[in-house]
């Protein structure tokens, strides 16, 4: 599946090596069937690209920790085929509480401890810098980065 829906060997990588991680954190990581990602934008390049779904893969994971391990769980789904580039990663996690989801893109803050909140400021900048949006919805947790009018159409 990975090879057909993310042909990019880079892209694929990382998603396989998230494959492996969530093994090892005892959580369920799925590639969306529906996937569809022959590209990086433009404006990212692969070599961003990992970085952006790298962290938002790990927090997923990390957010799930704590629920009983038949809850575990992160979705991920590339798009590449409508009028924008979308990257999803939801997860069965609590999700960002409102009051909190400006607060969780700035460096240094973080809802589980001292030391971190590096993360979801780093893929929010690179977001912002390449003329993406980044979308934080709850129930279920998900995170969005979307790259209006970049898409194969």
């Amino acid at each position: 599946l990975i090879a057909r829906a993310v042909p990019d060997p880079l892209v694929g990588a990382i998603i396989l090596g998230k494959y492996n991680r969530a093994a090892e954190l005892h959580v369920r990581l799925e590639l969306d069937p529906e996937s569809s990602f022959t590209r990086a934008p433009d404006e990212l390049g692969p070599d961003l690209l990992v970085t952006v779904l790298g962290n938002l893969a790990d927090n997923a994971m990390e957010a799930v920790q704590s629920l009983p391990e038949e809850e575990r769980w992160v979705r991920l789904h590339l798009d590449d085929t409508g009028p924008s580039v979308r990257i999803t990663v939801t997860d069965g996690g609590p999700g960002v509480p409102p009051d909190l989801r400006e607060r969780v893109f700035e460096q240094g803050f973080s809802t589980r401890g001292t030391g971190r909140g590096l993360g979801l400021a780093l893929v929010h900048l690179l977001v912002g810098q390449a003329g993406g949006e980044l979308q934080v919805a709850s129930q279920p947790s998900r995170f969005t980065v979307i790259f209006p009018g970049r898409g194969a159409a």
